[in-house]
């Protein structure tokens, strides 16, 4: 009797691990639109970038003597400067979301971003507070994309190809936008988008013949494609089913001895 109280307990425990899964995907599935597009990030979502590549001369070369300036003024969650040296790091985080059916349907965040950091060290008070950040929850022809839409809605492919463009020098293919409307010759900047969170992934600068300048966010924050915790659960939750089954089979040895 008492070993089959220890087999229901242990089942039951199981159960309440699967049942807890199943309420972390559903509260951590992307916010849908009215219409075709969702988000794949949430409030409470971080994405840090890694500056990979720094070619200094280069960049001096390309922008001239303020290329800080330059360069920097693509990171508005960083206040708008750029980093230092190479393998700094940076952040942004959704702080909150708020639906506008009501004003052309567009989403509402609230987001605080990082300034640069050494890759080893720990993140101090944001430089950013509460910056605020919309998007279309229903593209229409309408809306633009610019060098500030570091987080765009799903699907990226379709809402890259339905956005209406600001500059004529830009170039989508997929989930890439590149942007060559400079006056400097032979000077790219792309920005590479995350599909599963819409979120930029890699932010690279090219001159002619190199890259002189990148960032790479090696770990994407949760979407519906990948869920926080989830192997951890699966690892749990096998680890409580093999004690289950190894229980029965000992009781069962028992038995017949």
């Amino acid at each position: 009797m008492k070993s089959k109280k220890v087999i229901v307990g242990l089942v039951l425990l199981n159960l309440m691990f699967v049942s807890s899964f199943i309420s972390n995907v559903t509260s951590n599935n992307p916010k849908q639109a009215n219409g075709d597009y969702s988000l794949g990030y949430g409030i409470g979502d971080e994405f840090e970038f890694f500056c990979t590549v720094f070619d200094t001369t280069e960049l001096a070369n390309v922008f001239g003597g303020d290329w800080q300036s330059d360069v920097g003024s693509f990171f508005w969650f960083a206040g708008y400067t750029p980093p230092t040296v190479l393998g700094q790091k940076t952040k942004f985080a959704i702080v909150n979301i708020t639906d506008h059916p009501s004003i052309l349907d567009w989403w509402e965040f609230i987001i605080d971003g990082w300034g640069w950091i050494d890759s080893s060290a720990s993140y101090g008070a944001p430089v950013v507070n509460d910056a605020g950040y919309n998007w279309p929850q229903n593209i229409t022809g309408s809306e633009a994309w610019n060098p500030t839409c570091w987080l765009i809605s799903l699907p990226v492919v379709q809402c890259l190809s339905e956005l209406l463009y600001l500059s004529t020098g830009l170039t989508i293919y997929e989930n890439v936008v590149i942007l060559s409307d400079f006056d400097v010759d032979d000077f790219y900047v792309f920005w590479i988008y995350d599909e599963n969170t819409g979120v930029v992934k890699t932010f690279r600068i090219r001159n002619d013949s190199a890259t002189i300048f990148e960032l790479n966010s090696p770990v994407s924050a949760p979407s519906k494609d990948e869920i926080p915790g989830y192997s951890l659960y699966i690892l749990i939750s096998t680890i409580v089913l093999l004690i289950s089954f190894i229980s029965i089979i000992l009781i069962k040895k028992v038995k017949w001895n």
